[in-house]
């Protein structure tokens, strides 16, 4: 079975080279295979986090969007009808409020 995943892994490796990269910062924004580190969003984080980049773009990591996970909070779960394990930790703590103080 390890042999097997490992296959496949290699494969969705080559698949994913043999993909073009964007041109642009901004084009990484859309790119459905490939992201930048500082284009993810508020709410996902790379994981696992020991992800490997797939390369650089103008000095900044390129990482396959499929290594990108949308977080969720416990209450969230419970409405997919799933529980959390009770010593698992968060991958990501994002801080409450938006900031915006409108008064």
């Amino acid at each position: 079975a390890a042999a097997a995943a490992a296959a496949e892994a290699a494969e969705v490796r080559s698949r994913l080279r043999s993909q073009p990269m964007s041109s642009s910062l901004a084009a990484f924004k859309k790119d459905a295979h490939y992201v930048l580190e500082r284009d993810l969003g508020r709410y996902e984080v790379l994981h696992p986090s020991d992800t490997p980049f797939v390369g650089l773009f103008k000095g900044e990591r390129v990482y396959p969007r499929a290594s990108v996970v949308r977080l969720m909070t416990e209450e969230r779960w419970f409405r997919q009808a799933r529980c959390l394990l009770p010593a698992q930790a968060p991958l990501k703590r994002v801080p409450k409020g938006g900031g915006r103080g409108g008064g």
